[in-house]
C-alpha cells in the first residue's frame, strides 16, 4: 500500500494542522507508533473505497475515539431541507473493524464513541 495519506504529524501539539504525504503503510505505523510514545493525538483522515465519503478519526491517549464525519458526509435523504448525517451507515462499517481487533464501543454520545478494550 501506498498513496497520499492525511495525517496529523509528530510534535503537531493539538495544532491540529493535518499533513497531506505520500507514504506507505509501514512509514504511516511509523509516525503513529511515535505519537502514541510521546502521548501524541493521532489522527488520520480515512475514504471509503471507490467513495469520496471520508471522516478524521482522532485517536487520544484517554482510549477516545472520535469520528468526525464531514467529508462528503453520507445523509440520510437528499430531498429534505434538513441534512442529517446517516450515522447507522457509518456505524456499519466502522464498528467490524474494532470488533474484529476485540476494540468495542462502550459509550456513546452525541458527537464521540468511546471505546474500551475487550
Amino acid at each position: 500500500m501506498g498513496g497520499k495519506v492525511s495525517f496529523l504529524p509528530l510534535g503537531d501539539n493539538d495544532d491540529y494542522d493535518w499533513q497531506s504525504e505520500e507514504i506507505d503503510l509501514e512509514q504511516l505505523m511509523d509516525i503513529i507508533d511515535k505519537k502514541e510514545k510521546q502521548n501524541e493525538v493521532i489522527g488520520v483522515i480515512l475514504y471509503w473505497d471507490k467513495s469520496s465519503i471520508g471522516m478524521q478519526l482522532l485517536i487520544w491517549n484517554s482510549g477516545k475515539l472520535p469520528f468526525i464525519l464531514t467529508i462528503n458526509r453520507k445523509i440520510l435523504n437528499d430531498n429534505t431541507e434538513i441534512n442529517v448525517t446517516d450515522v447507522n451507515w457509518y456505524l456499519e462499517r466502522i464498528l467490524p473493524a474494532f470488533i474484529g481487533g476485540n476494540i468495542l464501543p462502550y459509550n456513546y454520545a452525541k458527537s464521540t464513541i468511546d471505546f474500551g478494550k475487550f
